[in-house]
């Protein structure tokens, strides 16, 4: 069982027929070893219901230690079990019951002594009799099918046997039942099974080689399986129909067969809460023992009317042995057979029981009572529908139509009967239901008030004679066979319960102590054992696992209701022969008397364990508890019996010997106290789930059901209450989950963590008796999986989960001083050592052809005209065209005569000057490379440019006219291609756009290559065109400028001379191994670094012809690419994720088998971050079917500042895959482990060794030290290869987006004080793009110098011996981009791997469906589904939840966004950014939103009815109030108190997230170009709550009409609604245009406090009329205190100005203002221009209350700015 911890998997061996030893009829022994059968379990199904887990072995636990000196002569023995009359009689024929070797004689006997008496009825739901057997066709049916087995089969003896049966067909199943017992075989019942994979896997664990059930049966099952394709009967299994076999009588002259019976009986399969299957194996004897103690328990009521009081016999039935004759047996003489017919009375006037049951009668303790107790007693059993409750009147009428003697049944049925309880009118006509003796109803634990209000307002109105006393609960064990654990009786009472009383007491561990002389003794209860018990239990004492009575009898009763108490009941005590002892379920210990422990018993009555499961068996039927005698101090053994314990389950104790029980131990809720003084000392309170469940339903309306758990989450447990409910509107479910914590809190002291509403009969269940109950586990395992429909979930995080990581050092993170000192301590001295690495360059770099140094080259385009003269006649370059056809190529010579032909026409046509800036807009081609190569000819800077694409057009075209803006370059350089697209209308629309009213932007002008004249010169002297000018070749002078855009389109430009071309050509044919006319094939998403060298650079460089294929065609058709790689038998091929996505996201992806891919020897994997290792394992798999081997695929590591870093290139080993601990990593150290050791850790793979003439060092970002090793830092980059940092005259750093032109919208964000830009890592500003490109490190050689690459990362050293010799050689690890990295606790994260966390955690995350970043100190999860479905809800505990167990952090927001929302460039990868200012803008469209740190609720009075109205949703996120429209979508708010989310841990901001997003929703309701909302109630509130009045927006600054409404600045901003001004403005505007027609409006508001007015009970009143004009653009706005008035004016200005008016009088009170005062921070706010956006404002606010502002001091004012900068630099809260 699963709360004794997680078993091992059964394993293989052979079967050894189970069998125990026993030394008596009463005493159970332990069984006899067997093996486990090696039959593998079924794979579950993934739907609704709890998957079920096969029956597995129990591991060995370690007991935790025991505190000797607490148990040393205090802890409880078990009390001697009772004993009962050994010679029990059968009461109609006085025979005694222990001549019988087996129920199965019994049967015979009633067959043939009390064959016409009733055996068995069925009734059904509408209370009709559907079937009835009596004794003589039970017993003739059962010997039919006995009889059929040993006929027709080769079973052996013991052999297992199944029965599968519906609940419909009891009686066919009580007929298998005793027949197989009486072949002697083992009956299987089959009963609890949800899916054919359940019956399969019983039928091939049992090794059952026959199957009985009915042909109705059978027919459903075929049919089922016809439904499910690859399904199949089991094999080797025989299916019999035993409804049509009949009867069988041996003939005359031959007798009854003799029963030989096996040990054991049956295996009954049972589903525990976990969903684990386990068979419990039942013998002969168990079934006769408890049959002969409940029979003694019941036939011991004086008040019995049928049947005689047992006396000695005077005549008995004597059962034949099995050395008698086969004849049939008879009775003495004194007892003459019955006539046969149908009747429940005896021949000699005697009635026998009658028992009415509702509880499942196949199973547990449905069969005990039922089935097996009906024959042995020989009572008619009636099963009746369990549905029979649910009609009013049936159950009563059905009983006293059969006379019933004994009921059976459960508390969910009571319920029903309780709420569908007769009329008046039928109980008057009804007769009294007079026989009825005994109610037994089975529960775990005892509901007292239900009790008592069953038997006064039920059974008293039926006219039952002493009602309470007919009323029995009793507590038996389901999964241990049905035997029955306790119950009430009219036996003798235990020897000593008579002297037990409450003085076991103990001082509490917590809490107060009581004064002296107030606590006062309850009275106890009479020892005898029919004693209604009801005890009041103090909850604090309960809650640290003691017992301590307060009152006892109607004292307890009438004391119920108060708080602090627990009304429970006691079920008896233990059933006779049983001897019970209370156990310590964590160190089994006995306990001390009045301490909560497990419930162990141990009787004959039974099983003696699981089916196979030896290990198992005997840990949980055969446990040992642990004794601490005085004398020696040291835990022993106790062993009062052979067998040992059955531990039950049941958490329970003893109250004057009687059983208590609070529920099972999954029902227990435990919740760590955290002690302040000493916090070493790890203590729980203990909570009942039960008594929480009453708790919600009885004090709060509104809840239906409730049911209670805890996730075990992070090694914390968390308690967690699922409650339905028919209500739906938002407002009211946060009240529920208000009430419900406040609840939890006010009567239980616990703290929630989770309260999660649904819809009414939406959580999952489980059949119980045939009705439909909450399954806890069920529903602990959905709501963990997030499959729940739920309604609204509010969680409490501060107050419930404490075991968060924190770092070293809070405040400087993990690059601080402090932790960088203790990361330097935990590593010994001799493994100091320093992470660096480099790869020199080779001597000399010769040309394959010539043997000429190509080092000895300035340019590219040297090497160009060299080549057109010494490979003249070789090609150079071949084009692709999209149908995937070579096109004709070019030689050395005619691509120089090309380039002649360009450079001749653009110096002819442009006018350019040396170094000029020029921007190529070409698609990939020879034209592009001609123009690349005319341009440096020429000592022009070439910025190639991408073509932009048809589908994003509007996109390629701003970024590309905010380039040509921000370089003030008015003309494009392209081709044919180039010329249409610019001339295209939707492409002249775009540009227009962009250039919208600046009047220095013209339309760019196209320079068309394709039209430049052929030209017959060649390269050389010949045609004047040898080299570039000389000032282009200096070392500063760049030669191209390479545009490079983030994920989020963020343009950075970098320059690359000459030089550092070469270098970085150089680099690549020695590392990638270049050959002279081995094929390059280039097709790259971009013109940048890597890109362009394959483009233009390395075919030149190396003398290899070019392939070269457009990125567009590869787009469409990425199969031209591996069919020109095939084809041109190309060694060095170059691709990426995108390029990879696409290849097989196509609608024809491709199929690597269909290519013969052995001439590739390097297929690099271009990754500017880390490598994505379940990606690069996918390829290897795909690309293995082409015959690539694993250590072809080689990854690079490649960024803006150099194209190649690092490479795998010719290493010939397979990647370095290190599994890395996340727990380190996030304290900024590498520790390696193992999945099974942390299976939180992440696996990395490395990006290979530097190249030639490459540096790296990974250094401390923030000190600027080399990193010693097993530590993580930025990586360092020095090489001739780096590129330089470009900047233009008119890149402006501190130019604002808004502000900006259309034209550089896209730029890079904004930072000030030129801080790095957290959503990239790149600089902003000038200077530090400086101290980027030129840096060198502290303590090391000042003349290298180093370029920051941004991107965070380690060195690993790795051998073996086939690489490098065997010499450790260092790898690099690169990990992600330190800019997209954020500290939560001083403990560094990386977004990816919180995303690759999310999108594992529910089926309903979309494939790289989320993105993680962080908000002002607010870490942001936005989660996209693929189906809004109902689950999205609960989807958010799915993601905190996984979080916080792999991350150990708490997100501040998830946001539940639908398909489309995540923002993400043409290569698919995520823009963080965008999505940052999409949210801080409040304009993401949300499913659903949740703050797991939201507010606690508001207090809750005693009666749990709400207080105060709830705010609207819509209101607190800053839309406009009640009836008015907003520009915020409608969204689901998780905790209803979003507007605060505090108490954010250490290094987090104290601000208000929700209150900062109404800040910034009022700014830009007032002041952006949002939606303008129409009039409305209530206006935008400042602050938490709403204001009064109408509202909408002030002149010009709403891009929708506003008609004539007004704003209402006020609402609530103290405790109580004040009195303050309020101002509105009337016009028509649309856009930022000018009012076409003016329109002046009236206003007068009479809200609550303005921008500064005090809570004053005298009324404001602000009269000013406004007239809007043309240029009018200013607004006064007042606000007064008192009686005074306000006024707002309206004056043309053309600056921005805030003036705050300064008090002249001394504020001693916020809340008692002295009359007349001026309003606190009153301001006075003009704007500038006609209908433009204002620039700036300052709200002032009041001073808080304790700390009044002083006299003549200017009020202090929050200056927002409303220009549209990143929000994260503007704004310090989040929303």
């Amino acid at each position: 069982m699963e709360r004794y911890g997680p078993p091992p998997p059964p394993s293989a061996g052979g079967q050894v027929p189970p069998g125990p030893v026993y030394d008596d009829m009463y005493r159970r022994a332990r069984p006899k070893t067997f093996q486990n059968s090696p039959v593998s379990p079924p794979v579950a199904n993934a739907n609704d219901n709890m998957p079920w887990r096969p029956q597995v072995n129990l591991p060995n636990i370690e007991r935790p230690k025991i505190n000797v000196e607490e148990l040393a002569g205090k802890q409880m023995l078990p009390l001697e079990p009772r004993s009962i009359l050994e010679q029990a009689v059968d009461e109609s024929t006085m025979t005694p019951m222990n001549r019988f070797a087996s129920i199965m004689e019994v049967l015979r006997f009633r067959g043939l002594y009390m064959a016409s008496a009733k055996a068995f009825s069925v009734v059904d739901i509408k209370g009709r009799e559907t079937a009835s057997w009596t004794w003589e066709k039970l017993h003739g049916r059962a010997e039919k099918i006995s009889q059929t087995i040993l006929e027709k089969t080769q079973l052996r003896r013991g052999s297992r046997v199944a029965l599968v049966y519906r609940k419909s067909e009891i009686m066919d199943f009580l007929a298998a039942f005793y027949g197989c017992m009486m072949a002697g075989m083992t009956a299987v019942p089959i009963n609890v099974i949800e899916e054919f994979a359940e019956m399969t896997y019983i039928l091939n664990y049992t090794k059952a080689e026959l199957a009985l059930t009915t042909e109705y049966n059978h027919k459903a099952l075929s049919k089922d399986l016809a439904m499910h394709k690859g399904v199949d009967w089991p094999l080797g299994v025989a299916w019999w129909k035993t409804d049509t076999l009949g009867s069988w009588h041996p003939k005359k002259k031959e007798g009854w067969p003799d029963i030989e019976l096996p040990d054991l009986a049956y295996i009954e399969y049972s589903k525990s809460p976990n969903g684990e299957l386990k068979g419990v194996a039942v013998s002969h004897r168990t079934m006769l023992s408890q049959c002969h103690a409940i029979k003694q328990s019941l036939g011991a009521n004086p008040n019995r009317s049928c049947g005689a009081t047992p006396s000695s016999p005077t005549s008995a039935f004597t059962p034949r042995s099995a050395t008698e004759p086969k004849t049939p047996s008879t009775p003495t003489q004194s007892a003459s057979p019955p006539s046969r017919r149908s009747s429940t009375t005896l021949p000699d006037g005697k009635k026998t029981d009658v028992v009415l049951s509702w509880l499942e009668p196949r199973q547990q303790v449905g069969l005990v009572l039922g089935g097996l107790l009906g024959v042995y007693r020989g009572s008619h059993t009636i099963f009746i529908h369990s549905g029979v409750t649910d009609t009013p009147g049936l159950w009563a009428h059905c009983a006293q139509r059969y006379r019933v003697t004994t009921a059976l049944g459960d508390y969910e049925g009571v319920r029903e009967l309780l709420r569908f309880r007769p009329t008046e009118g039928a109980k008057r006509d009804a007769p009294p239901l007079s026989c009825l003796e005994t109610f037994l109803i089975d529960a775990v634990m005892i509901k007292p008030m239900l009790d008592l209000q069953f038997a006064n307002e039920f059974l008293g109105d039926l006219g039952v004679p002493s009602p309470q006393q007919v009323v029995v609960p009793m507590s038996s064990l389901p999964e241990h066979g049905g035997m029955i654990l306790s119950m009430r009786d009219y036996l003798v009472f235990p020897r000593g319960a008579d002297v037990i009383d409450f003085g076991f007491e103990y001082e509490l561990p917590r809490g107060p102590l009581p004064e002296p002389g107030t606590k006062r003794r309850p009275q106890g209860y009479s020892p005898a054992s029919n004693t209604i018990c009801h005890y009041l239990l103090d909850r604090g004492a309960l809650k640290a696992n003691m017992i301590q009575v307060l009152a006892t009898g109607e004292e307890a009763i009438s004391r119920a209701s108060e708080r602090g108490v627990v009304l429970v009941g006691a079920f008896g005590y233990a059933m006779p022969r049983a001897t019970l002892a209370v156990v310590d379920p964590e160190t089994t210990a006995l306990c001390q008397p009045n301490r909560v422990g497990e419930i162990w018993i141990d009787s004959p009555s039974i099983a003696f364990g699981f089916w196979e499961l030896p290990k198992h068996s005997q840990s949980i039927f055969h446990a040992l508890p642990l004794i601490v005698p005085v004398d020696t101090m040291i835990p022993e053994v106790y062993d009062p019996v052979p067998a040992g314990f059955l531990r039950t389950g049941l958490l329970g104790g003893l109250i004057e010997g009687r059983v208590v029980i609070f529920g099972l131990y999954e029902d227990r809720i435990q919740q760590e106290i955290v002690d302040l003084v000493h916090p070493e000392i790890v203590e729980f309170d203990y909570h009942y789930t039960a008594d929480l469940s009453n708790t919600i339903l009885d004090r709060i309306v509104g809840f239906t059901s409730c049911i209670s758990f805890e996730c075990f989450i992070n090694n914390e447990h968390l308690p967690v209450i699922c409650a339905e409910t028919p209500r739906s509107q938002r407002v009211d479910l946060i009240k529920l989950a208000d009430f419900a914590k406040q609840a939890m809190m006010d009567y239980h002291g616990l703290r929630l963590y989770c309260i999660a509403i649904a819809p009414t009969g939406s959580l999952p269940r489980a059949f119980k008796n045939g009705k439909r109950v909450l399954h806890p586990v069920l529903c602990r395992k959905m709501f963990e999986l997030g499959r729940l429909r739920l309604m609204h979930v509010h969680t409490s995080v501060d107050d419930t989960i404490f075991n968060i990581s924190f770092g070293d050092d809070t405040t400087g993170g993990i690059w601080g001083v402090e932790a960088l000192a203790v990361r330097e301590a935990a590593l010994p001295s001799h493994a100091r050592m320093v992470q660096f690495s480099c790869c020199d360059y080779p001597k000399e770099v010769l040309d394959e052809k010539t043997k000429i140094n190509l080092s000895h080259f300035t340019s590219l385009a040297e090497i160009l005209v060299w080549r057109s003269v010494m490979n003249q006649d070789e090609i150079a370059f071949v084009g692709v065209d999209n149908r995937g056809k070579d096109t004709k190529g070019l030689t050395f010579r005619k691509f120089g005569a090309k380039v002649v032909s360009i450079a001749n026409y653009i110096e002819k046509r442009g006018g350019f000057h040396t170094g000029d800036k020029v921007v190529l807009l070409f698609p990939n081609g020879i034209e592009f490379a001609a123009t690349v190569y005319a341009c440096w000819l020429l000592g022009l800077v070439p910025i190639p440019v991408q073509m932009p694409e048809a589908a994003r057009l509007h996109e390629d075209i701003t970024l590309l006219m905010g380039l040509l803006a921000e370089l003030k370059v008015t003309h494009l350089i392209g081709n044919t291609a180039t010329d249409d697209l610019m001339k295209q209308k939707t492409t002249l629309i775009h540009v227009k756009a962009c250039i919208g009213p600046r009047q220095d932007a013209v339309l760019p002008t196209v320079f068309n290559v394709s039209k430049a004249p052929k030209m017959s010169k060649n390269l050389g002297k010949e045609s004047g065109y040898t080299a570039p000018p000389h000032a282009a070749l200096a070392k500063t002078a760049p030669a191209m400028v390479f545009v490079h855009y983030s994920t989020d389109m963020r343009r950075t430009l970098v320059k690359v001379s000459h030089s550092a071309l070469m270098a970085q050509c150089r680099a690549q044919k020695v590392q990638c191994r270049l050959k002279t006319g081995r094929p390059i094939l280039s097709c790259w998403k971009t013109f940048s670094g890597i890109g362009l060298l394959y483009s233009c650079g390395l075919g030149v460089y190396a003398g290899a012809p070019t392939v070269m294929i457009q990125y567009t065609d590869f787009s469409t058709n990425p199969q031209i690419y591996f069919e020109a790689l095939e084809r041109h038998g190309v060694r060095d091929a170059l691709l990426n994720y995108a390029m990879l996505e696409q290849a097989t996201n196509t609608s024809e992806p491709i199929t690597p088998a269909s290519f013969n891919f052995t001439g590739v020897k390097n297929f690099l994997l271009n990754t500017e971050g880390r490598p994505r290792t379940e990606v690069n394992q996918a390829i290897e798999r795909k690309f293995a079917q082409s015959r690539i081997e694993p250590t072809v695929i080689n990854a690079m590591f490649g960024h803006m500042i150099n194209p190649m870093v690092t490479t795998r290139s010719y290493m010939n080993i397979e990647p370095v895959r290190l599994h890395l601990s996340l727990k380190a990593l996030r304290r900024g150290t590498v520790q390696i482990t193992t999945e099974l050791e942390d299976p939180t850790g992440i696996w990395v793979e490395d990006s290979g060794i530097p190249i030639c003439g490459t540096t790296v060092a990974i250094v401390n970002p923030e000190t600027r030290e080399i990193c010693l090793s097993r530590e993580i830092g930025e990586i360092w980059v020095s090489s001739e290869a780096n590129v330089q940092s470009y900047q233009g005259a008119a890149r402006d750093h501190g130019r604002s987006l808004s502000n900006a032109s259309p034209l550089t919208v896209e730029a890079s964000k904004i930072l000030p004080n030129g801080a790095v830009d957290k959503a990239t890592g790149e600089p902003g500003s000038p200077s530090d793009m400086n101290s980027r490109y030129n840096v060198t490190i502290a303590g090391g050689d000042a003349r290298i110098s180093y370029v920051r690459t941004g991107e965070i990362g380690f060195l690993w050293n790795y051998s073996k011996d086939t690489f490098n010799g065997g010499k450790p050689t260092s790898l690099l690890f690169v990990l992600g981009s330190i800019g997209e990295t954020f500290e939560v606790n001083g403990l560094m994260h990386f977004p990816k791997d919180i995303e690759g966390t999310i999108e594992r955690c529910h089926p309903n995350v979309a494939p790289n469906g989320s993105i993680v970043f962080q908000a002002d100190q607010a870490v942001v999860c936005v989660v996209q589904v693929r189906q809004p479905d109902v689950t999205v809800v609960n989807l958010t505990m799915s993601v905190m939840h996984q979080v916080l167990e792999k991350h150990q952090f708490m997100p501040d927001v998830i946001a539940i966004v639908g398909e489309g929302v995540l923002t993400k460039n043409r290569f698919g990868e995520k823009q963080r950014g965008k999505m940052l200012s999409l949210f801080m803008s409040a304009k993401m469209p949300l499913l659903h939103i949740h703050y797991p740190r939201g507010s606690l609720p508001k207090s809750v009075p005693e009666q749990m009815q709400p207080n105060t109205p709830m705010t609207p949703m819509m209101s607190r996120l800053g839309g406009n109030g009640m009836g008015g429209s907003n520009s915020i979508p409608s969204v689901s708010v998780g905790n209803g108190q979003p507007e605060k989310p505090s108490s954010i841990r250490s290094n987090r901001s104290n601000t208000s997230m929700a209150s900062m997003r109404s800040v910034r929703s009022f700014i830009g309701t007032m002041f952006s170009n949002l939606k303008g909302g129409h009039g409305g109630h209530g206006g935008v509130g400042f602050g938490s709550q709403s204001g009064s009045g109408s509202g909408s927006y002030p002149a010009g600054y709403s891009n929708h009409h506003s008609h004539g409404s007004t704003s209402s600045i006020g609402g609530y901003n103290g405790s109580r609604p004040g009195s303050g001004s309020s101002v509105g403005l009337t016009s028509s505007f649309t856009g930022m245009m000018p009012p076409t027609t003016p329109k002046s409006s009236n206003m007068s508001g009479n809200g609550g406090n303005g921008f500064g007015g005090d809570d004053s009970p005298a009324p404001v009143r602000c009269e000013s009329p406004i007239s809007s004009t043309t240029n009018l653009s200013s607004v006064t706005i007042g606000g007064e205190a008192g009686g005074s008035t306000a006024t707002a004016t309206a004056t043309p200005a053309t600056s921005v100005s805030i003036t705050p008016i300064t008090n002249t009088s001394p504020v001693t009170s916020r809340m008692a203002p002295a009359p007349g005062t001026p309003g606190v921070g009153a301001a006075v706010v003009s704007g500038s221009g006609p209908g433009s956006a204002v620039n700036g404002s300052t709200i002032a606010t009041n001073p808080p209350a304790e700390a009044p502002a002083p006299a003549s001091t200017p009020a202090p004012a929050i200056v927002v700015n409303t220009t549209h900068v990143p929000f994260s630099e503007s704004m310090d809260g989040f929303p």
